[in-house]
């Protein structure tokens, strides 16, 4: 939790609108717009609690997720809460899951390591099909 804080209070302390000049200049390679940050923090009002909650449970967001939430300015309190039960439920299934596999490790990492490997492959994946049906802001919205 303390690397999860301070992430959130450096990303605070950044603030989103300090990014717009970075996103509108290499926005094709971030793959988002202005007013898709704009849309974000709007959603992100309404459904972040959720985000950050749900966020702790898959790995590769759950260290990311600190950064929009601090970002975004969600109340720390609200962030804490929602991080911490996220924390302790990902800690409590790591957990079961040692306990359940005992000495049966080498069959999990067997299984493991490919569903890693495919995870990856469908995140690089996505991120190539958004960079390349990307659509820059118009220079009027600019």
């Amino acid at each position: 939790m303390l690397g999860n804080t301070i992430w959130y209070l450096a990303a605070r302390a950044l603030g989103v609108e300090r990014l717009r000049p970075f996103i509108r200049k290499h926005g094709r390679w971030l793959t988002i717009t202005w007013p898709e940050v704009e849309r974000a923090q709007h959603w992100f009002g309404l459904h972040g609690w959720y985000f950050v909650l749900l966020g702790r449970l898959i790995p590769t967001i759950r260290s990311l997720v600190s950064i929009p939430a601090g970002l975004l300015k969600m109340r720390f309190r609200t962030f804490f809460i929602a991080s911490t039960i996220g924390t302790a439920a990902w800690t409590a299934v790591l957990a079961a899951a040692g306990y359940k596999m005992g000495e049966h490790v080498s069959e999990v990492n067997r299984y493991l390591g490919p569903a890693s490997n495919a995870i990856l492959v469908v995140l690089v994946a996505a991120y190539v099909w958004r960079l390349a049906t990307h659509k820059s802001e118009p220079e009027a919205e600019r």
